[in-house]
Protein backbone atom coordinates (compact mmCIF):
# COMPACT_ATOMS: atom_id res chain seq x y z
CA UNK A 1 0.00 0.00 0.00
CA UNK A 2 1.40 3.42 -0.72
CA UNK A 3 0.88 6.82 0.91
CA UNK A 4 -1.67 9.57 -1.07
CA UNK A 5 -0.05 12.41 -1.27
CA UNK A 6 -2.77 15.58 -1.28
CA UNK A 7 -2.62 18.93 -2.95
CA UNK A 8 -2.02 21.67 -0.21
CA UNK A 9 -3.52 24.34 -2.57
CA UNK A 10 -1.77 27.82 -2.95
CA UNK A 11 -3.25 30.71 -1.04
CA UNK A 12 -3.62 34.23 -3.72
CA UNK A 13 -2.77 37.05 -2.11
CA UNK A 14 -3.79 36.45 1.39
CA UNK A 15 -6.78 35.35 0.44
CA UNK A 16 -9.62 34.25 3.33
CA UNK A 17 -10.76 31.36 0.43
CA UNK A 18 -7.48 30.02 0.32
CA UNK A 19 -8.44 27.30 3.16
CA UNK A 20 -11.51 26.41 0.86
CA UNK A 21 -9.70 25.87 -2.06
CA UNK A 22 -7.30 24.08 -0.13
CA UNK A 23 -9.62 21.83 0.81
CA UNK A 24 -11.59 21.71 -2.12
CA UNK A 25 -8.20 20.87 -3.72
CA UNK A 26 -7.50 17.68 -1.55
CA UNK A 27 -10.44 16.55 -1.74
CA UNK A 28 -10.12 16.52 -5.86
CA UNK A 29 -6.71 14.90 -5.19
CA UNK A 30 -8.92 11.78 -2.96
CA UNK A 31 -11.14 11.56 -5.79
CA UNK A 32 -8.53 11.43 -8.57
CA UNK A 33 -6.87 8.38 -6.22
CA UNK A 34 -10.34 6.30 -6.20
CA UNK A 35 -11.23 6.83 -9.74
CA UNK A 36 -7.84 5.37 -10.55
CA UNK A 37 -8.01 2.47 -8.25
CA UNK A 38 -11.80 1.50 -10.09
CA UNK A 39 -10.42 2.08 -13.57
CA UNK A 40 -7.78 -0.32 -12.63
CA UNK A 41 -9.45 -2.76 -11.06
CA UNK A 42 -12.40 -2.59 -13.92
CA UNK A 43 -9.56 -2.64 -16.86
CA UNK A 44 -8.92 -6.45 -15.24
CA UNK A 45 -6.08 -7.52 -12.67
CA UNK A 46 -3.25 -7.84 -14.92
CA UNK A 47 -2.91 -9.67 -18.42
CA UNK A 48 -5.92 -11.40 -19.82
CA UNK A 49 -6.32 -15.55 -18.98
CA UNK A 50 -6.70 -17.43 -21.72
CA UNK A 51 -5.88 -21.12 -20.70
CA UNK A 52 -4.59 -22.40 -17.57
CA UNK A 53 -3.66 -26.28 -16.46
CA UNK A 54 -0.49 -27.96 -16.37
CA UNK A 55 2.81 -28.41 -17.78
CA UNK A 56 3.46 -31.42 -19.96
CA UNK A 57 5.53 -33.23 -17.26
CA UNK A 58 2.50 -32.46 -14.86
CA UNK A 59 4.96 -30.77 -12.56
CA UNK A 60 4.37 -27.22 -12.57
CA UNK A 61 1.25 -25.11 -12.70
CA UNK A 62 0.66 -23.29 -16.64
CA UNK A 63 -1.16 -20.50 -18.02
CA UNK A 64 -1.37 -18.62 -21.42
CA UNK A 65 -2.30 -14.86 -21.08
CA UNK A 66 -2.62 -12.33 -23.76
CA UNK A 67 -1.56 -8.76 -22.87
CA UNK A 68 -1.46 -5.74 -25.56
CA UNK A 69 -2.18 -8.87 -28.61
CA UNK A 70 0.72 -10.99 -27.92
CA UNK A 71 -0.15 -14.79 -26.14
CA UNK A 72 2.44 -16.13 -23.74
CA UNK A 73 3.20 -19.13 -21.68
CA UNK A 74 3.77 -18.97 -18.12
CA UNK A 75 4.68 -22.06 -15.69
CA UNK A 76 5.14 -21.69 -12.49
CA UNK A 77 3.22 -20.48 -9.14
CA UNK A 78 4.72 -16.92 -9.10
CA UNK A 79 3.61 -14.20 -7.27
CA UNK A 80 1.16 -11.62 -8.25
CA UNK A 81 1.09 -8.02 -7.37
CA UNK A 82 -2.10 -6.64 -8.74
CA UNK A 83 -4.18 -9.81 -7.16
CA UNK A 84 -2.49 -9.39 -3.81
CA UNK A 85 -3.37 -5.38 -4.07
CA UNK A 86 -6.74 -6.58 -4.60
CA UNK A 87 -7.17 -9.47 -1.67
CA UNK A 88 -5.39 -7.38 0.98
CA UNK A 89 -5.55 -3.72 0.41
CA UNK A 90 -8.16 -2.87 -2.30
CA UNK A 91 -11.24 -2.45 0.58
CA UNK A 92 -9.26 -1.02 3.06
CA UNK A 93 -8.00 1.30 1.20
CA UNK A 94 -11.31 2.53 -0.84
CA UNK A 95 -13.12 2.73 2.94
CA UNK A 96 -10.30 5.18 3.75
CA UNK A 97 -11.14 6.96 0.84
CA UNK A 98 -14.93 6.84 1.34
CA UNK A 99 -14.51 7.81 4.68
CA UNK A 100 -12.46 11.08 4.16
CA UNK A 101 -14.50 12.08 1.20
CA UNK A 102 -18.18 11.58 3.41
CA UNK A 103 -19.09 8.84 0.71
CA UNK A 104 -22.05 6.53 2.40
CA UNK A 105 -20.22 3.49 1.14
CA UNK A 106 -20.78 1.27 4.73
CA UNK A 107 -22.89 -1.49 2.97
CA UNK A 108 -21.04 -2.04 -0.79
CA UNK A 109 -17.44 -1.82 1.87
CA UNK A 110 -19.13 -4.29 3.26
CA UNK A 111 -19.85 -6.74 0.34
CA UNK A 112 -16.81 -6.04 -1.44
CA UNK A 113 -14.84 -7.62 1.51
CA UNK A 114 -16.92 -10.47 1.58
CA UNK A 115 -16.77 -10.63 -2.30
CA UNK A 116 -12.92 -10.45 -1.84
CA UNK A 117 -12.72 -13.22 0.66
CA UNK A 118 -14.50 -15.82 -1.26
CA UNK A 119 -11.31 -15.62 -4.13
CA UNK A 120 -8.89 -18.18 -3.67
CA UNK A 121 -6.46 -17.49 -5.76
CA UNK A 122 -5.27 -15.09 -8.87
CA UNK A 123 -6.82 -17.55 -11.50
CA UNK A 124 -10.19 -17.83 -10.59
CA UNK A 125 -10.54 -13.54 -10.70
CA UNK A 126 -8.44 -13.79 -14.00
CA UNK A 127 -11.16 -16.43 -14.56
CA UNK A 128 -14.07 -14.42 -13.50
CA UNK A 129 -12.79 -11.02 -15.56
CA UNK A 130 -12.25 -13.19 -18.59
CA UNK A 131 -16.07 -15.08 -18.32
CA UNK A 132 -17.32 -11.69 -17.68
CA UNK A 133 -16.36 -8.99 -19.95
CA UNK A 134 -14.30 -11.51 -22.59
CA UNK A 135 -15.50 -14.65 -23.58
CA UNK A 136 -18.34 -14.24 -26.50
CA UNK A 137 -20.95 -14.02 -25.95
CA UNK A 138 -19.92 -11.51 -23.74
CA UNK A 139 -22.33 -10.86 -20.76
CA UNK A 140 -21.25 -7.59 -20.17
CA UNK A 141 -19.92 -4.84 -22.32
CA UNK A 142 -17.36 -2.27 -20.88
CA UNK A 143 -17.99 -0.65 -24.23
CA UNK A 144 -20.21 2.06 -22.71
CA UNK A 145 -21.41 3.01 -26.31
CA UNK A 146 -23.60 -0.27 -25.96
CA UNK A 147 -26.06 1.08 -23.39
CA UNK A 148 -25.49 5.13 -24.59
CA UNK A 149 -26.40 4.42 -28.51
CA UNK A 150 -27.14 0.69 -28.18
CA UNK A 151 -24.50 0.49 -30.94
CA UNK A 152 -20.87 0.75 -31.56
CA UNK A 153 -19.03 3.61 -32.28
CA UNK A 154 -21.99 5.56 -32.21
CA UNK A 155 -22.59 9.82 -31.47
CA UNK A 156 -22.04 9.00 -27.68
CA UNK A 157 -18.41 7.17 -28.94
CA UNK A 158 -17.61 10.39 -31.07
CA UNK A 159 -18.42 12.54 -28.56
CA UNK A 160 -15.91 10.94 -26.10
CA UNK A 161 -13.53 11.39 -28.50
CA UNK A 162 -13.85 15.10 -29.41
CA UNK A 163 -13.53 15.25 -25.39
CA UNK A 164 -10.04 14.08 -25.40
CA UNK A 165 -9.30 15.52 -28.31
CA UNK A 166 -10.13 18.42 -26.92
CA UNK A 167 -8.18 18.18 -23.71
CA UNK A 168 -4.97 17.53 -25.67
CA UNK A 169 -5.35 13.96 -25.56
CA UNK A 170 -4.71 11.44 -28.25
CA UNK A 171 -4.37 7.37 -28.47
CA UNK A 172 -1.26 5.80 -27.56
CA UNK A 173 0.36 3.32 -29.85
CA UNK A 174 -0.72 0.19 -27.28
CA UNK A 175 -4.37 0.70 -26.56
CA UNK A 176 -6.68 -1.60 -28.32
CA UNK A 177 -9.66 -1.20 -27.40
CA UNK A 178 -12.55 1.64 -28.15
CA UNK A 179 -12.64 5.19 -27.10
CA UNK A 180 -15.67 4.64 -25.18
CA UNK A 181 -13.93 1.63 -22.47
CA UNK A 182 -15.41 2.76 -18.78
CA UNK A 183 -12.15 2.06 -17.28
CA UNK A 184 -10.71 5.05 -19.99
CA UNK A 185 -13.14 6.57 -19.20
CA UNK A 186 -12.78 6.88 -15.76
CA UNK A 187 -9.00 7.65 -16.34
CA UNK A 188 -9.93 10.46 -18.06
CA UNK A 189 -11.59 11.90 -15.07
CA UNK A 190 -9.13 11.30 -12.69
CA UNK A 191 -6.92 13.50 -15.47
CA UNK A 192 -9.52 15.96 -15.62
CA UNK A 193 -9.71 16.14 -11.20
CA UNK A 194 -5.81 16.27 -11.10
CA UNK A 195 -5.80 19.24 -13.98
CA UNK A 196 -8.31 20.92 -11.90
CA UNK A 197 -5.79 21.20 -9.27
CA UNK A 198 -3.38 23.26 -10.96
CA UNK A 199 -3.19 26.68 -12.79
CA UNK A 200 -3.91 25.25 -16.04
CA UNK A 201 -7.18 23.75 -15.39
CA UNK A 202 -8.85 22.54 -19.42
CA UNK A 203 -12.38 24.21 -20.32
CA UNK A 204 -14.09 20.57 -19.72
CA UNK A 205 -14.44 20.18 -16.06
CA UNK A 206 -14.51 16.66 -14.24
CA UNK A 207 -18.02 17.24 -13.04
CA UNK A 208 -19.57 17.91 -16.33
CA UNK A 209 -17.95 15.23 -18.06
CA UNK A 210 -19.46 12.61 -15.43
CA UNK A 211 -23.00 14.47 -15.78
CA UNK A 212 -22.66 13.98 -19.34
CA UNK A 213 -21.45 10.36 -19.80
CA UNK A 214 -20.68 8.30 -16.99
CA UNK A 215 -23.94 9.54 -14.74
CA UNK A 216 -25.89 7.88 -18.29
CA UNK A 217 -24.68 4.45 -18.91
CA UNK A 218 -23.89 3.34 -14.90
CA UNK A 219 -27.58 2.55 -14.08
CA UNK A 220 -27.64 0.12 -17.74
CA UNK A 221 -24.00 -0.98 -16.63
CA UNK A 222 -25.26 -1.82 -12.91
CA UNK A 223 -28.07 -3.94 -14.46
CA UNK A 224 -26.35 -6.16 -16.82
CA UNK A 225 -23.84 -6.72 -13.96
CA UNK A 226 -26.08 -7.89 -11.46
CA UNK A 227 -28.09 -10.38 -14.38
CA UNK A 228 -24.76 -11.98 -15.09
CA UNK A 229 -23.25 -12.28 -11.51
CA UNK A 230 -26.90 -13.91 -10.53
CA UNK A 231 -25.49 -17.04 -10.70
CA UNK A 232 -21.83 -16.31 -10.57
CA UNK A 233 -20.12 -15.62 -7.14
CA UNK A 234 -16.63 -14.94 -7.95
CA UNK A 235 -18.06 -11.92 -10.82
CA UNK A 236 -19.23 -10.58 -7.28
CA UNK A 237 -16.48 -8.23 -7.17
CA UNK A 238 -16.88 -6.04 -9.64
CA UNK A 239 -20.48 -5.41 -9.11
CA UNK A 240 -19.00 -4.12 -5.54
CA UNK A 241 -16.94 -1.97 -7.07
CA UNK A 242 -19.15 -0.48 -9.55
CA UNK A 243 -22.04 0.02 -6.64
CA UNK A 244 -19.30 1.60 -5.18
CA UNK A 245 -18.44 3.71 -8.07
CA UNK A 246 -22.12 5.08 -8.23
CA UNK A 247 -22.16 6.48 -4.87
CA UNK A 248 -18.96 8.35 -5.37
CA UNK A 249 -20.84 9.96 -8.79
CA UNK A 250 -23.82 10.47 -7.14
CA UNK A 251 -22.13 12.08 -4.18
CA UNK A 252 -20.19 14.10 -6.48
CA UNK A 253 -22.62 15.62 -8.99
CA UNK A 254 -24.65 16.74 -6.06
CA UNK A 255 -22.65 19.50 -5.97
CA UNK A 256 -22.48 20.06 -9.21
CA UNK A 257 -26.36 19.83 -9.40
CA UNK A 258 -26.24 22.37 -6.79
CA UNK A 259 -23.76 24.81 -8.52
CA UNK A 260 -26.05 24.58 -11.62
CA UNK A 261 -28.67 25.02 -10.23
CA UNK A 262 -27.51 28.41 -8.68
CA UNK A 263 -26.23 29.54 -11.51
CA UNK A 264 -28.95 28.81 -13.71
CA UNK A 265 -30.69 30.76 -10.78
CA UNK A 266 -28.23 33.80 -11.13
CA UNK A 267 -28.65 34.14 -14.99
CA UNK A 268 -32.73 34.15 -14.37
CA UNK A 269 -32.16 37.03 -12.14
CA UNK A 270 -29.74 39.24 -14.33
CA UNK A 271 -32.40 38.32 -17.28
CA UNK A 272 -35.36 40.20 -15.17
CA UNK A 273 -32.80 42.90 -13.83
CA UNK A 274 -31.94 43.59 -17.31
CA UNK A 275 -36.05 43.22 -18.66
CA UNK A 276 -36.70 45.76 -15.63
CA UNK A 277 -34.26 48.10 -16.38
CA UNK A 278 -35.57 48.14 -20.13
CA UNK A 279 -38.92 49.08 -19.04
Amino acid sequence: RGTRRRSPGRPRNGDERAPVTAARLAARSLQLSALLVSALVLAGCGPVLVWHGRSRDRERAARVVEEDGTQRLIEDETPHAAYDAIKLHLADDLGDLAATLNYPAADPLRDLRQAVARIPHHLTLLQAYSQLFLAPPVRVTLNAGRYLDGAVMGRATLALEKCYREAGLNRAANFHDLPDHVALQLEFVARLYACETTDSAPTLKADEFLASFVRCWLPPFIGALEQACAHDATAHIYLCLVRLLQIAVDHDLRDYRAASGEAIAAQGRASEIGDNTLM
